[in-house]
């Protein structure tokens, strides 16, 4: 499913991180995606509405004590113990008027460091997160090159090169199914006829 896709981020560490995991991958630094403010899964099927045709598009997500996070690296300062949480990377990608979503996912405990103030956080949640299966924080992993089996992104990517997706949805439903939804930064979803 590789063939004539793009991966489409405005984040370059996110790009930086798919063309190091995979090479074979093009990408394309691209504009900021409108987002509704809802679920992950109608998240990343909104955004991938709005892009083209073969591009992969992602949202990212945190799920802390089963409560869906959406923007994380706002509320960090919210972490003051030790709690059980969820990385998910949703991926969509538009094709033959369907939008085809992958899903990665890495469970683990997020957790205020020690003798760090907010400065020193490198990215987003990388210094608060530590997988399951690991002793270190996401970013402690990063640091020795030991990270990328934890990788949700990469978890994801995987499962599009493989074929494996949670969901195939047409674009004409989606469409004609439209409810009013509540946007980021005010921008409001207009249905073409």
């Amino acid at each position: 499913m590789i063939d004539n896709l793009t991966y489409c981020s405005s984040n370059i560490k996110k790009i930086e991180n798919v063309n190091r995991l995979f090479p074979n991958i093009s990408t394309k630094l691209s504009a900021d995606l409108p987002e509704i403010i809802d679920s992950a899964f109608n998240t990343i099927l909104y955004k991938t509405l709005l892009s083209n045709e073969n591009e992969i598009i992602e949202d990212a997500s945190v799920e802390v004590d089963s409560k869906l996070i959406i923007d994380i690296k706002w509320k960090l300062e919210t972490i003051t113990h030790e709690q059980t949480g969820v990385w998910y990377v949703y991926l969509g990608v538009k094709r033959n008027n369907k939008i085809y979503i992958y899903k990665g996912e890495q469970k683990g405990i997020y957790k205020a460091p020690e003798n760090i103030n907010l400065d020193q956080v490198v990215f987003a949640f990388d210094t608060y997160f530590k997988p399951d299966g690991s002793i270190k924080t996401f970013h402690e992993l990063k640091l020795k090159r030991l990270s990328d089996e934890f990788n949700a992104r990469k978890i994801a990517l995987d499962n599009l090169l493989n074929g494996i997706y949670v969901d195939v949805v047409e674009i004409d439903n989606i469409i004609s199914n439209t409810k009013p939804l509540m946007w980021q930064n005010g921008y409001s979803f207009i249905a073409l006829s």
